[in-house]
């Protein structure tokens, strides 16, 4: 309130009359308001206009303008080293006057404590770093540094009291307050590991690098391990500089010695459900049959010196027999393998009755009986039929009995009547004779025929029975299966991909050197990088090469120079030593190679290499060329053909008589209707002619056609012989015969190379060698870890999607179905949709079949010389997979506040399926954004959220789940076959409230 005297100044008195000592008059008096407040008591300056000599009123002024403060805000928000929005406190005038126009002076106070008061009076504004306060204008401003709030998972508050005094000493107050974060940045780094620090399967998560990323399933079985796992039989693991895959004595057979794989009582059988007896003699006397007298003196023995599979044959000796009883009388395959050299004639051995019985139901008289006999070395099969009293046999084409393994295959098919002898794999006939039940006899009789007095002398192994006829197919391959005398089988480990429905996509065999392959198209040549010991450069100099597998159309010549032949009245697909083959019926049959100068050497030197396989015994000075361009007499020419049953090589002269010709023939016999590799190599620079059989030189005899040169060992020095001239005198070049008049060959003839230079001696062996020495794989997949959902083992497949064929070199080709196409210079990639093949399933298996057919003894496996195996260096399984999406916990607590932002850096590989999180703030409870809120997640991939749609979300989860300690659980995102590597995680919050 404000006092007012009114006075009078009366005449002739002047206002000035009225002027004080001093403004400091009234100051010794005591003028209160009723509450004690003093009142302004100083006066104006004397003089001055509102002075009392100005004729002005006395006004003493007591407290009536309290100011009443506002500040601009009650309470903010801040973050550690950003500055604040300036508070500016003011009166309720909006100004910093009180309400009489006074000027009012500010104060500032904290404390950490909200409650309007300062506890223990506070702490003045001025001691509170990085601040200012503008005791005038009351305005505060302030950026906190990480002193004034050093923890990350809590906000620290800051309460003000701002005090304004007015100049009659009344004074108002307002309070406000700080709330203070520290913002964080920090990464989880994926580069280094202790112990502590995560959280992982380290089967499924590898974190050995610089990032972490996915552990690949081990789908490789390679040369750096001694053990992989599986099970063996007649192959091992051999490691000498490396670890190799090789024939060898394990699973109790010695792969090296014997066939291991396939006896008849296996699962890999063609038409195993009508398989009604298997016996490979491997047991004791009578084995699986039956004797009338079991330890009488006309059972055959056990020996345990010969046999086609495993360790035993039964050896009988001419009077010694043994029976079952008959289970097949309707349709039927009867398979054994024998080993004789009994001649035997009984009548014009036309009937199955004639000679001695090897299997039979004969009975007397034409009845409903079959058999299969041997008569003067011809293999005869047939049957009876009362019905129309007629005999119907199969008689071979040429004698067996050349104490040689020969499997012997007998079938017939009742509904139609069909009969069919094979030796060998190779149909020698076939015949009908009705549909009737053989049942005449109710026993089976094998080495001779029912109440027969001529028995079989000889070995017989492998039997085995069907109640079906096999198919020509069928017969081949169980005959391809056997007649390897070398052979392991190794059944890999179960491969495990980790979960349900896995793709599995193909497999990758690596060898030391080819195995079971053509030989590379377009002088190509493999080495080192594709096959581990194997010597490039093989290919050089090569002239024509025919692989010979087509079944119409031409005959390509794949060396690249152009000499195609053309398929003409010739078995085309014939089966063959690599694939398919052609057949020439030694009559009337040749292949017209066309006229190629290529194949024409003159004085040079040149090289060829033939497989062929006959059976026939020309005789004396009568032959089958298996190739010409001449060489009729003494004309110009070369050419390679079978001489009674030995090879024949020889070079013309340009008609100047034979004594200037060369002829030479061998000396080891290739008429035993088995593949044979023939090769011969002219070296005119050492003046030398060779001549190989299965990969070993043959001993040379000179001929009375070509009598030039001189042997000296197995070489024939032709250094002396001028006229030779190998050029062609003949409008075309042949395979089988010469110039398609005379000496027909008859048998088939696979893979024929010829080169324009001399081959050296470990050249021609590597020629023999990568098809004497092959591997077959087949696959599976399963549902159990030790797939006992194949409880018979029959699951397998090759490349027709059954067990009956097997992956190979073959399909080394850039059509690998077909081997219609190039034939490739890298080691073996089998990819099973090249052949509409799917597999799925969790586990996977492989096995790899061994086999060898050399004896050259060229390899050494620490014992000295030895026959090569195949050399199998790696196996590979692809693709690869990886665990689907499992987690890596970060174990180390980042203190948080809130979350605002995430930054993913990913690894080399990247990561196609995409890596997702969950958060937990006590690194047990997990949780996800469900797309409405943050939710308990069950731990899965699924109930987990991308980056992107993280950094949407979480800015909420400290006000819905908690905050203090945040974790971060990582899901590597997988399809199961892509990689997902992740390098770090970087994490910044507490930038929002």
């Amino acid at each position: 309130t404000t006092l007012v005297f009114d006075y009078t100044v009366a005449s002739p008195a002047k206002s000035l009359d009225l002027d004080y000592a001093s403004t400091a008059s009234l100051t010794g008096g005591t003028i209160k308001d009723s509450v004690g407040n003093d009142a302004n008591r100083t006066l104006p300056t004397t003089g001055s206009a509102n002075s009392i000599g100005g004729s002005k009123n006395i006004e003493i002024a007591g407290d009536s303008s309290i100011p009443v403060l506002s500040a601009s805000t009650s309470a903010t928000n801040a973050f550690v080293t950003s500055a604040i929005t300036p508070v500016n406190v003011n009166n309720s005038t909006g100004n910093d006057l009180t309400n009489d126009g006074r000027t009012i002076t500010y104060s500032c106070f904290f404390d950490n404590t909200v409650n309007s008061a300062m506890d223990s009076g506070g702490t003045a504004c001025s001691s509170l770093a990085n601040s200012t306060f503008n005791s005038s204008t009351g305005v505060f401003s302030w950026a906190p540094t990480a002193t004034q709030q050093a923890a990350y998972d809590t906000a620290k508050n800051y309460e003000f009291l701002i005090t304004g005094s007015s100049p009659a000493n009344v004074s108002g107050t307002v309070y406000f307050t700080v709330k203070v974060i520290r913002p964080f940045a920090t990464s989880i780094p994926y580069d280094a590991l202790s112990g502590s620090s995560y959280t992982y399967d380290s089967s499924l998560i590898d974190f050995s690098g610089g990032t972490v990323k996915l552990s690949n399933k081990d789908h490789d079985d390679d040369q750096y391990n001694s053990n992989w796992g599986g099970g063996s039989s007649g192959a091992l693991r051999y490691n000498n500089p490396y670890w190799i895959l090789m024939l060898g004595a394990a699973g109790f057979c010695p792969g090296f010695a014997t066939n291991c794989a396939f006896s008849g009582d296996g699962p890999w059988v063609p038409k195993l459900s009508n398989r009604v007896k298997a016996e490979g003699f491997e047991g004791t006397v009578p084995f699986g049959l039956t004797h009338p007298d079991p330890t009488g003196p006309n059972v055959p023995q056990k020996d345990g010196g010969a046999w086609k599979a495993w360790y035993s044959s039964v050896r009988f000796d001419g009077n010694d027999w043994l029976e079952s009883p008959n289970t097949i009388v309707d349709s039927f395959t009867t398979n054994i393998w024998i080993k004789t050299t009994q001649s035997v004639v009984e009548g014009p051995c036309s009937l199955f009755t004639q000679g001695t019985g090897i299997i039979s139901t004969e009975m007397v008289g034409i009845t409903n009986d079959w058999g299969i006999s041997l008569c003067d070395g011809y293999i005869i099969a047939g049957t009876g039929n009362s019905t129309s009293g007629l005999e119907k046999a199969i008689k071979s084409a040429r004698r067996y009995n050349d104490n040689v393994w020969h499997m012997v295959t007998f079938s017939r098919d009742k509904t139609s009547g069909v009969l069919k002898l094979y030796v060998d794999g190779v149909l020698q006939g076939s015949d009908t004779n009705g549909s009737n039940q053989l049942n005449a006899s109710g026993t089976i009789y094998f080495g001779t025929h029912k109440n027969d007095t001529l028995n079989f002398l000889g070995n017989m192994d492998e039997l085995v029975l069907w109640n079906a006829a096999l198919t020509d197919t069928e017969v081949l391959n169980f005959y391809e299966r056997q007649s390897p005398a070398k052979v392991g089988l190794y059944e890999s480990r179960i491969m495990d991909a980790g979960y349900t429905n896995a793709p599995w996509t193909g497999i990758a065999v690596a060898t030391n050197v080819p195995a079971g392959k053509e030989l590379p198209d377009s002088a190509a040549s493999e080495s080192s990088s594709s096959y581990g010991t194997f010597a490039g450069n093989l290919m050089v100099g090569i002239k024509a090469l025919w692989h010979l597998n087509e079944t119409a159309g031409s005959y390509p010549d794949r060396s690249g120079s152009g000499a195609d032949a053309t398929v003409i009245g010739i078995t085309a697909g014939a089966p063959g030593r690599l694939g398919k083959a052609i057949y020439l019926n030694g009559t009337n049959q040749s292949l017209n190679l066309g006229n190629n100068a290529a194949i024409s050497f003159g004085a040079g030197s040149f090289s060829s290499s033939f497989w062929v396989r006959n059976n026939k015994t020309y005789g004396a000075g009568a032959a089958g060329r298996i190739f010409s361009n001449g060489l009729w007499g003494s004309s110009n020419g070369w050419m390679v053909r079978v001489l009674d049953k030995y090879i024949n090589f020889g070079i013309g002269c340009a008609n100047q008589g034979a004594a200037n010709c060369v002829q030479i023939r061998g000396s080891y016999p290739i008429n035993d209707n088995k593949w044979h590799h023939v090769m011969t190599v002219t070296d005119r620079t050492a003046g030398l002619v060779k001549l190989f059989v299965d990969g070993v030189q043959d001993t040379p005899v000179q001929i009375a056609d070509g009598s030039c040169g001189t042997l000296s060992g197995k070489d024939l020095n032709i250094s002396g012989c001028a006229q030779l001239n190998a050029n062609r005198s003949i409008s075309y070049n042949y395979l089988g015969g010469h110039d398609n008049s005379s000496e027909f060959y008859e048998g088939s003839i696979d893979e024929v190379a010829i080169w324009g230079r001399a081959l050296s001696e470990s050249e021609v062996y590597s020629v023999f060698r990568r098809v004497a020495t092959r591997f077959l794989v087949q696959v599976k997949t399963c549902t159990t870890s030790n797939c006992s959902d194949d409880p018979t083992n029959t699951a397998w497949k090759g490349p027709d999607g059954t067990n009956q064929t097997f992956f190979s070199e073959l399909n080394n080709n850039t059509s690998p179905s077909s081997q219609g196409g190039t034939v490739k210079t890298t080691s073996l990639q089998i990819n099973f949709a090249d052949y509409g093949l799917t597999f799925t399933g969790r586990y996977f298996q492989y096995k790899v079949l061994l086999d060898s057919e050399d004896n050259v003894g060229k390899c050494d496996y620490g014992g000295g010389a030895a026959p090569c195996s195949p050399e199998i260096r790696s196996v590979t399984v692809t693709p690869e997979h990886y665990a689907v999406s499992p987690s890596i916990v970060y174990n180390t607590a980042i203190p948080f506040y809130t979350i605002n932002t995430l930054y993913e850096t990913l690894g080399g590989q990247s990561c196609s399926e995409g890596i997702k999180y969950q958060l937990s703030i006590n690194n047990s409870n997990w949780y996800y954004h469900n797309g409405t809120t943050w939710v308990a997640s069950n731990g899965s991939y699924s109930q987990s959220n991308t980056l992107a749609y993280l950094n949407t979300k979480a800015a909420d989860f400290s006000s819905i789940v908690g905050r203090g300690n945040l974790y971060v659980k990582t899901f590597l995102g997988s399809s199961g076959t892509s990689q997902c590597e992740m390098d770090k995680l970087e994490l910044g919050g507490n930038l929002s409230y």
